[in-house]
């Protein structure tokens, strides 16, 4: 698209031989040398990530799949369905733990590991107290003591101590403290 937006026919052509040698099957889009038709898709992508910064998931996806009967082989962009996908995963853990629906929180959480990070802190919370109402201590207390080992933001470190108090038997709190961490002023 790049060679016929630019009009250069020779390289055009010589980038379509090399794709043909590469994949036999390969055929050139037919509306590659319409630069109107490009133009109308990188509108389309924009406005979908457009969409996605707005957090307007549900119209993302019915705006792809409008797209789709248009042009049943088109493919929105792998890193926007993705994005989108965690971003909802999010939603999903956040609803569910302000719903106290704990074993939804465990099962969204169970298939969307990626989510289980120190950026994502507050998921790990929701998590860790998923596990604690659900008479599963020992898992909360593995969460909390995954932050603490990995998470580096005093702030963050101060508030998993203070709902592992919170929700954990105090055997399992006092257990946490092996973990805390010194400021180069002595100050733990």
């Amino acid at each position: 698209r790049y060679f016929a937006q630019q009009g250069d026919m020779r390289r055009l052509e010589t980038e379509i031989q090399r794709l043909r040698a590469l994949y036999p099957n390969w055929q050139p889009p037919r509306d590659l040398l319409e630069p109107q038709a490009q133009q109308m898709e990188d509108q389309l992508v924009q406005r979908l990530w457009d969409l996605y910064g707005q957090g307007r998931y549900s119209d993302i996806r019915e705006a792809i799949a409008q797209r789709q009967v248009q042009d049943p082989s088109w493919q929105p962009p792998a890193d926007l369905i993705a994005k989108m996908d965690e971003a909802e995963a999010r939603e999903r853990i956040t609803n569910a733990s302000d719903q106290q629906q704990w074993r939804q929180v465990l099962q969204v959480a169970q298939r969307n590991p990626q989510l289980l990070v120190c950026q994502s802190i507050d998921i790990l919370w929701r998590v860790a107290e998923a596990f604690a109402k659900t008479d599963r201590d020992d898992r909360a207390n593995d969460v909390y003591s995954y932050i603490l080992q990995n998470c580096d933001e005093p702030g963050d470190r101060v508030s998993t101590m203070e709902k592992a108090r919170e929700l954990l038997p105090s055997n399992e709190f006092d257990g946490l403290f092996q973990y805390e961490r010194k400021t180069p002023e002595g100050v733990g």
